[in-house]
């Protein structure tokens, strides 16, 4: 894999996880609606 899809895959658990830690309900369904 190429190093700048591994930072940018970094950078996207990153914002999942702040996400997640100030509004989990938005975080769950913000993901099914990508994965929908």
């Amino acid at each position: 894999m190429d190093p700048w899809v591994l930072h940018l895959a970094h950078l996207l658990y990153l914002a999942l996880e702040l996400e997640r830690d100030m509004a989990p309900e938005l975080g769950i369904q913000r993901m099914k609606g990508m994965f929908a």
